[in-house]
């Protein structure tokens, strides 16, 4: 009963959750509903030393830009780190100051969680519109109502490279993303590891394998902003194209 009585006042909190559950922000953005073969690569956790640098030198190595969602803490301790990202022409993006679940939370932690990071990737160069990817890939009740009314973009993903779990060999990174991508594609890596500082040298070891490749096929990897400025951005609702299945070992962002 007490567990019910707080997820009504926080629905008339915020104005009446359900009819936005059935908005755009609910589902966020999955991927791009485009005929151009573009695909973004997307990083989550960092900035985190020495992955970070070694993901950027892949990058750089191939001529690719990419869009890193950076956690504020990480940005507390490597501020330099966050600021090669923008020197080096990639995109920044929000994924909360502590990675916290923001899952029915009020409104007052929710902004104090995004904007917080939100003054730290300013700090560190970026421009424009920054989006939002939200702790563990959770975006209900109240974080959706408040995207929305701030006219933030819910960034998601399509392909999960299971970079997350390891379990999952090199190999297994590389066959999943390459088997999963198609146009419009947001694919979800890891450049950082909040908690548990998890290795990524998988992550920069399959980078090696799968960017090459993607180029051989014709694919131009950009950006998540220059990928929703080529098409219709997709939330895989009922009403819309569904993502991808999942591939074995789906990974945490």
């Amino acid at each position: 009963m007490v567990v019910l009585l707080l997820l009504v006042a926080h629905g008339l909190w915020y104005g009446a959750v359900l009819p936005v559950a059935h908005s755009f922000p609910l589902f966020g953005v999955r991927r791009v509903l485009t005929t151009e073969p573009l695909v973004a690569l997307t990083f989550d956790d960092g900035p985190q030393s020495p992955y970070t640098e070694q993901v950027l030198q892949v990058l750089d190595r191939f001529g690719v830009k990419a869009t890193f969602f950076e956690i504020g803490q990480q940005i507390d301790r490597e501020p330099a780190l966050a600021r090669s990202v923008v020197q080096r022409g990639h995109e920044l993006g929000n994924h909360s100051y502590s990675h916290r679940n923001l899952i029915l939370r009020w409104p007052g932690e929710i902004a104090a969680e995004i904007l917080e990071t939100d003054r730290r990737l300013r700090a560190a160069g970026a421009e424009g519109p920054i989006a939002l990817r939200p702790p563990l890939g959770k975006r209900w009740f109240g974080l959706p109502y408040w995207l929305w009314r701030s006219g933030r973009t819910l960034a998601m993903w399509e392909v999960d490279s299971g970079d997350y779990d390891p379990a999952n060999s090199v190999t297994d990174l590389v066959q999943g993303v390459l088997q999963r991508v198609r146009p419009g594609s947001i694919v979800l890596f890891h450049d950082g590891s909040f908690k548990t500082r998890q290795p990524r040298d998988r992550t920069v070891a399959a980078l090696g394998e799968i960017i090459p490749t993607l180029q051989a096929r014709g694919y131009r990897l950009v950006t998540l902003g220059e990928l929703l400025r080529s098409g219709n951005p997709s939330g895989g609702g009922p009403w819309e194209s569904p993502p991808l299945e999942p591939g074995p070992n789906p990974a945490k962002p």
